[in-house]
C-alpha cells in the first residue's frame, strides 16, 4: 500500500489519461491482494486470533494461539550492507527463540552469533550489514514453558527476505582527447541489485546504440564505439528498479578533438592542452546551488578525479568552516563556495574554461554578509594560520574579478546579488522586504533616514553598486542583501545609528526562497516531462487503456462474487461486545508507535532520551521562562546509581514554536559541554509532550539567593562562650557565612567555566548570579543557556530586536546595537563580580533601565562594593573598559583570580595563627574587618 500511496500522491496534476492508467494499475494490484487473502482464509481456515504453527516432525500445519508469538517475521526487502532486523518474540524474555533459514529446500538452524549477525536476547535476528547471500526464507520457533518437561514449541510464518542495492557506476571513461576521425570505444560498468540498465547520453540526448551485457546478476557493462568528429559531452547513466524506488547513477566526461597545428617551420607541433572540461554536476553537496542540467567546469590540472576532489574539499570546508557560521553569512558562503568549486563553463579557443566569480558577489560576501569572518581569515593568513581543509582552494581577491555584464557572460554569478523584479514592491513588503522599492524615509520612531552611501552623521558599511535593489535608494528604507528581518535605514540622529522602518506586509504572499536557480530547473523538468508524455499518449495507447479498463472491471466483478461465496463458507467467530467494558488505560502495554511525536528528535539528543514515566516527582523548585522546574529522582539514569537526583525543567504546554526552538537549542548546547563548572545535562524527554530536560540537581540553589542569604541582615549574632576579649572589645561577634576566600573561589570557578565556553567560541549572553548554581559540595556551575549562541569565526552575534536584553549586565555595544561578543560576556563577568562582593545587590540599584543607559553613555561605572579588595575592583574595572578589544580575556582573568586566591589564603592563615578578631565558631573564616586592600 505504501507503493500505491506514492503513485497516488505523485499523480496530481497529470493529464487525465495518465491518471486513468495509474488508477487501473492500482485496481489490479488491490484485486490480486484481495483474491490472495480470500483464498488463504478459505483454505487454511485461520481465525484472526490464530497464527500458523509448522511442526517439522509431523510435517503438517497446526494452529497456535497468537498470544504465543506476538511479533512474527514477514516478507520484506533489505538494502545491501545496511543494518537489518527480523523480529520474533512472545513478549516474554524468558522464552527461548530459535531461527532457521531454508538451504537446499530444508530449514537449517542458525547459530546465535555469525560473522555479520546475532540473535538478540529479545528474539530478533539482527544483521549488522546484510549481504546478498543472506537472502532467503526464514522462520523462527519459540519454546513456551508449560507443565511438560520441554515446554511447547510454536512456529512462526515463513518470511522471504530479498536483498537489494542502489545502482553505482564502478568504471567509466575520463577525459578523452583524440584526433579528428579517430574511432574510440567507450566502456562503462555499474553494479546494483537488480542488475542495472546502462544508457548513453550525448550532449543531453539519449543514444540507442551500445553493446550491453550483464555477466552477473548484480553487474552490468556497456560499450559504445564512436567516431570523434567534434568536442562533445558524453554521459553514462545506469538505473535499476528496486521494489520501492528507482535508483540511478551517472558519470559524465568530455571527448575533445585535438587538431594538429604547424609551427612557423612547417613542422607539426603538439596540440594545445586544455586545462579542463565541461560536464553536468552530479555531486551531492552543492546540489541546492547547482540544479538542473547546466554544465559546470572541471579543472583537470587541479582535480583529475572528475570533480570528486573538489566535491570532497567543499564538503570538508562545510564541516570545518561554514557549519560554524551563522546566518546570513552561512547561506551566502555556501552559495559562493559551490560556484567557486564548480564554476560556469564556456568555450574559448576550442577549449572549455571556467568563468571566475563575479566581483559583485565577492564584495557582497566580504563586506556585507561575512565581514568579520572574512577579516579573521585574512588576519590568520597573515599569521600563517590556514584552514586545514582548503586543499587547492584560495580566498579570491575581489578587485581582480570581472564585474557582471548583462550583455556577455564573463563571470559565474550567484543569486546573492540577483534582483528579483517579481518580488519588488512599493507600498508593502514581501518576505523580509529585501526588494522593497518604496519611498518611506522615516524609522518606526519617526526619525528621518540618512541618505545611503554617505558618511554623516554615521559611517556606513553597506558596499555601493553591489546590490541592484539599492539603485536610486536615496534616503529611503531598504534591506540591502536581505540581512535584516525588515527594511531599515541609518538615521540623521547622531545618537541613533540605525532603526527599522514601519513597512506593512503584503497580503496573500507565499514564502519566497533565497536562491532562485530552482525555478529554471523546475521549468526544464516540466518541459521534459510533457515531451515524454506526448510521445507516450497516442491513439493506439488510448484504445489499449480503454480495453484494459473494461477487462479489469469485468474480472473484479466475477472474482468478487466467487470470493464472497468462499468467505461465507469459512468458520467464523463472534465478536465480543466491548462497548460497556471499563478499561484501565494505565495497565495497557506500551506501543511505541502511539508515543511518537510528529517531529524528528534532533540526532544529538537521541542518546540522551529518557522515559518520562520513570521520573519520580519529589517537589516543585520554581517557575522559569520556559515553564515548571521540579526536583525528582531518575532510576537507572547513571551507571552504578540506583537513583540519580535531578532537576527537571519542563516546557510549558502553551509554549510557542520559538520557545520550543530555544528550549531544544539549550539542550543541544549542553549536550556538547563537559566541564566541572558548567551544569550537566543528564537526559531529555523529547518523545511526547511536554519536552523535559534532566539536569544534575544543585542542592544549594542559585548563586543570587545564596549570596542574599549571607547579607548582614541574615547574620547570626551570638555571645561567645568562655572567651575574654578585653574590656575595650565588644562582647558580641558576627558569624560571617561567606569569606573573601570563598567569594574569590566562586568567582574563579565561574571564570573557569567561561574560559571553557570562550575557547569553543560560545557567547552566553546572560551571565549573572541568577544563572549560576551551587551544588552540595559548594561547586559553582554556569547554567541557563537559553540565549547562548556559537559565534566561531563570526566575532559577534546580532540579537533580535524582540530579545529581552539584561541591560544591567550588558555593555553599550550590546544594548544599542544588539551585538553580542565574548567581550560582552567579559563585561557581564565584571558585573557578576560586583554582585558577588556586594552580596547580590542589584547593579545600578535606584536607576531605571533608561537611566542606566544614560549613566553608561556618560562614561560612568559601578563603584567599589563595601569591604571589597582593591585588586578585585581593579579586575572589575578592566572588564568594563568601553573599548571591547582592550578587555582582558577570560584566561587572563582566571590567572589573576588564582593569584589573589593564593594571597588571601596566606593572609587568612596569618589571621588564624594570631586568632585575632575571629570567633571559635567562625575559626578560619575572614570577617568584614579584614583589610580592604592587598597588592
Amino acid at each position: 500500500m505504501t507503493c500505491l500511496a506514492k503513485i497516488t500522491s505523485g499523480s496530481h496534476g497529470l493529464p487525465f489519461f495518465f491518471q486513468m492508467l495509474l488508477l487501473h494499475c492500482q485496481i489490479i494490484i488491490v484485486f490480486f491482494h484481495f483474491t490472495t487473502l480470500c483464498y488463504a482464509n478459505s483454505s487454511l481456515q485461520l481465525t484472526s486470533n490464530d497464527v500458523l504453527n509448522i511442526n517439522p516432525s509431523k510435517n503438517k500445519a497446526e494452529i497456535a494461539k497468537s498470544s504465543s508469538i506476538a511479533h512474527s517475521p514477514s516478507n520484506t526487502t533489505a538494502q545491501l550492507n545496511n543494518r537489518f532486523e527480523l523480529r520474533c518474540s512472545s513478549g516474554k524474555l524468558e522464552n527461548d527463540v530459535q531461527w532457521y533459514v531454508m538451504k537446499e529446500s530444508i530449514f537449517k538452524k542458525i547459530t546465535k552469533i555469525g560473522h555479520n549477525f546475532r540473535i538478540h536476547q529479545n528474539g530478533s535476528l539482527i544483521f549488522r550489514k546484510i549481504e546478498k547471500n543472506d537472502e532467503g526464507v526464514y522462520r523462527c520457533d519459540i519454546q513456551v514453558p508449560d507443565n511438560s518437561e520441554n515446554g511447547e514449541k510454536h512456529y512462526s510464518y515463513v518470511a522471504s527476505v530479498i536483498v537489494e542495492s542502489k545502482v553505482k557506476i564502478q568504471s567509466s571513461p575520463d577525459v578523452i582527447r583524440k584526433e579528428y576521425g579517430t574511432s574510440v570505444k567507450l566502456n562503462c560498468a555499474a553494479t546494483g541489485i537488480p542488475a542495472p540498465v546502462i544508457d548513453w547520453i550525448r550532449s543531453g540526448n539519449k543514444i540507442v546504440q551500445g553493446t550491453k551485457y550483464s555477466p552477473y546478476s548484480y553487474y552490468s557493462r556497456s560499450s559504445l564505439t564512436i567516431n570523434v568528429t567534434e568536442t562533445t559531452n558524453y554521459t553514462c547513466k545506469a538505473t535499476n528498479q528496486m521494489s520501492s524506488e528507482r535508483s540511478y547513477d551517472q558519470k559524465s566526461f568530455m571527448v575533445y578533438v585535438s587538431e594538429k597545428v604547424s609551427d612557423t617551420d612547417g613542422k607539426e607541433s603538439k596540440p594545445k592542452k586544455c586545462q579542463g572540461y565541461c560536464a553536468p554536476y552530479n555531486g551531492r553537496v552543492c546540489r541546492r546551488y547547482l540544479p538542473g542540467r547546466g554544465l559546470v567546469w572541471f579543472n583537470i590540472s587541479q582535480d583529475s578525479s572528475g570533480g570528486w576532489l573538489n566535491e570532497q574539499i567543499t564538503e570538508s570546508l562545510w564541516k570545518e568552516l561554514i557549519s560554524n557560521l551563522i546566518e546570513p553569512c552561512r547561506s551566502a558562503a555556501e552559495a559562493l563556495l559551490c560556484k567557486y568549486a564548480f564554476p560556469d563553463c564556456a568555450l574559448q579557443d576550442s577549449c572549455a574554461i571556467g568563468l571566475p566569480l563575479c566581483y559583485e558577489d565577492c564584495v557582497a560576501l566580504r563586506s556585507h554578509y561575512c565581514f568579520n569572518d572574512w577579516a579573521l581569515i585574512m588576519d590568520n593568513k597573515r599569521k600563517d594560520i590556514f584552514i586545514e581543509a582548503r586543499g587547492h582552494f584560495r580566498l579570491p581577491i575581489c578587485e581582480k574579478l570581472p564585474k557582471y555584464n548583462n550583455k556577455s557572460k564573463i563571470c559565474t554569478k550567484s543569486s546573492i546579488t540577483t534582483m528579483r523584479y517579481e518580488m519588488a514592491t512599493t507600498s508593502c513588503m514581501k518576505g523580509n522586504g529585501r526588494f522593497y522599492q518604496g519611498s518611506v524615509n522615516q524609522t518606526h520612531e519617526g526619525v528621518s533616514c540618512q541618505p545611503w552611501f554617505t558618511s554623516f552623521p554615521h559611517t556606513q558599511t553597506t558596499p555601493e553598486n553591489i546590490f541592484p535593489e539599492m539603485r536610486n535608494a536615496g534616503n529611503n528604507c531598504r534591506n540591502p542583501g536581505g540581512t535584516e528581518p525588515e527594511p531599515w535605514c541609518y538615521t540623521v540622529d547622531p545618537l541613533i545609528r540605525w532603526q527599522y522602518c514601519s513597512i506593512p506586509k503584503c497580503d496573500n504572499v507565499s514564502k519566497s526562497f533565497d536562491y532562485y536557480e530552482n525555478e529554471g530547473y523546475d521549468t526544464r523538468i516540466r518541459e521534459d516531462y510533457y515531451k515524454i508524455l506526448m510521445e507516450v499518449i497516442t491513439p493506439e495507447f488510448i484504445g489499449l487503456l480503454v480495453s484494459v479498463g473494461i477487462a479489469t472491471v469485468a474480472i473484479i466483478v466475477i472474482t468478487s462474487l466467487i470470493c464472497a461465496n468462499l468467505c461465507r463458507k469459512k468458520s467464523g467467530y463472534t465478536q465480543a461486545n466491548v462497548q460497556n467494558i471499563d478499561i484501565d488505560l494505565d495497565k495497557l502495554p506500551e506501543n511505541a508507535a502511539y508515543h511518537q511525536t510528529s517531529g524528528q528528535i534532533n540526532p544529538r539528543l537521541e542518546k540522551l532520551e529518557y522515559p518520562r514515566n520513570d521520573i519520580i516527582y519529589i517537589r516543585d523548585v520554581g517557575q522559569g521562562a520556559f515553564g515548571r522546574v521540579f526536583q525528582g529522582k531518575a532510576p537507572g539514569l547513571k551507571k552504578g546509581e540506583e537513583f540519580t537526583m535531578v532537576a527537571v525543567k519542563m516546557l510549558k504546554e502553551e509554549a510557542t514554536d520559538d520557545l520550543l526552538r530555544d528550549f531544544e537549542k539549550e539542550a543541544i548546547l549542553l549536550s556538547e559541554f563537559d566541564h566541572p563548572n558548567i551544569v550537566r545535562l543528564y537526559g531529555v524527554c523529547a518523545i511526547g509532550k511536554p519536552m523535559c530536560l534532566l539536569f544534575e540537581y544543585m542542592a544549594k540553589g542559585d548563586l543570587n539567593s545564596y549570596l542574599r542569604s549571607n547579607t548582614p541582615d541574615n547574620y547570626i549574632v551570638r555571645k561567645p562562650n568562655g572567651i575574654s576579649l578585653g574590656s575595650n572589645q565588644s562582647s558580641f561577634m558576627t558569624d560571617i557565612k561567606v569569606s573573601h576566600v570563598e567569594q574569590v573561589s566562586i568567582s574563579k570557578q565561574i571564570c573557569n567555566g567561561m574560559v571553557y565556553l570562550s575557547d569553543r567560541k560560545y557567547v552566553h549572553r546572560d551571565l549573572a548570579s541568577r544563572n549560576c548554581l551551587i551544588d552540595q559540595s559548594g561547586t559553582v556551575k554556569i547554567a541557563d543557556f537559553g540565549l547562548s549562541q556559537r559565534v566561531s569565526l563570526q566575532e559577534y552575534f546580532r540579537g533580535d530586536v524582540s530579545d529581552n536584553i539584561p541591560i544591567r549586565w550588558m555593555p553599550l555595544e550590546a544594548v544599542l546595537h544588539n551585538k553580542y561578543t565574548i567581550e560582552s560576556d567579559i563585561w557581564a563577568f565584571g558585573i557578576l563580580l560586583w554582585e558577588i562582593f556586594s552580596l547580590a545587590l542589584q547593579p545600578y540599584y535606584g536607576l531605571s533601565n533608561e537611566e542606566v543607559i544614560k549613566f553608561l553613555k556618560e562614561g560612568n561605572t559601578l563603584g567599589c562594593p563595601e569591604n571589597t579588595p582593591k585588586s578585585i575592583y581593579k579586575i572589575m574595572k578592566s572588564c568594563w573598559n568601553p573599548n571591547p578589544s582592550v578587555r582582558p580575556m577570560f584566561r587572563i582573568l582566571h590567572r589573576e583570580l588564582e593569584t589573589i586566591e593564593k594571597e588571601l589564603t596566606i593572609l587568612q592563615r596569618h589571621y588564624k595563627s594570631q586568632k585575632s578578631i575571629v570567633s571559635v565558631e567562625s575559626m578560619g573564616r575572614m570577617t568584614p574587618q579584614s583589610p580592604k586592600s592587598f597588592e
